[in-house]
């Protein structure tokens, strides 16, 4: 399934990547198409996954 997600309004293509995420394809999957900028910042994610974005950016 296509799981394109908006953060700090950028739009990136996780569809690929979406089974590999360690919380589980299904919490992006939720976000397809939507703004998942506050739960990517209430989560904390690592200063590697704020890095790994720009691969997926579209």
């Amino acid at each position: 399934d296509e799981c394109i997600i908006t953060i700090y309004g950028e739009r990136y293509n996780m569809t690929g990547w979406a089974n590999s995420h360690p919380g589980g394809a299904s919490i992006l999957r939720k976000f397809h198409g939507r703004d998942a900028t506050r739960v990517f910042d209430t989560v904390g994610h690592s200063p590697e996954a704020h890095a790994m974005l720009h691969k997926f950016r579209i």
